[in-house]
């Protein structure tokens, strides 16, 4: 199976785990990152997360999460197609940056 996961599937784990919602949240991301390792799930990785990833201030999240981009077996690069159908779902109502991470997945 592929996983995509959007840049805040990976900051959850740096998040305070204090409300039940974001601890159930980041034990649940923790638990596909292990099963990514095992090789059970295959991780999609896109040029949207290197972009939010760079753009993180801090730098100690920032190089755990550039890690998985070596772990991905699939990498999406940009390009018009993915833009056009991005601006598809904008109209639906969708943000720009969700529609971008949704068709990297589709590609």
């Amino acid at each position: 199976m592929r996983i995509y996961l959007d840049t805040c599937c990976y900051n959850r784990p740096f998040d305070d785990k204090s409300l039940m919602n974001i601890k159930l949240e980041s034990l649940s991301k923790l638990l596909i990152q292990e099963k990514i390792r095992q090789g059970e799930y295959d991780l999609v990785w896109s040029y949207i997360l290197d972009f939010e990833n760079h753009c993180n201030p801090y730098e100690e999240k920032k190089n755990y999460i550039q890690k998985w981009e070596k772990i991905a077996v699939y990498f999406c690069d940009y390009s018009d197609k993915i833009t056009k159908k991005a601006k598809e779902l904008e109209k639906m109502g969708i943000k720009q940056k969700d529609a971008i991470h949704i068709m990297c997945y589709n590609k």
